[in-house]
């Protein structure tokens, strides 16, 4: 079994903020409202994706409020 490499604490405490994949604004600090979908087809031997909505696409895309 393939184990995930350990990350150091310094990658851990690092803070992070992603882009909207259809609006490109960035989250922040607090990612407060957005979502997370796995992009990837899991049919094929592809590695997991994720793509990252702002609160404001998520509802459109989605229909979350």
């Amino acid at each position: 079994m393939n184990r995930p490499e350990r990350q150091s604490d310094e990658t851990l405490t690092q803070p992070r903020m992603v882009a909207c994949i259809e609006c490109g604004c960035l989250s922040g600090l607090a990612w407060a409202g957005w979502r997370a979908y796995r992009v990837d087809d899991p049919e094929y031997d592809a590695r997991p994706a994720l793509a990252f909505y702002c609160p404001g696409c998520a509802a459109a895309e989605f229909g979350h409020d």
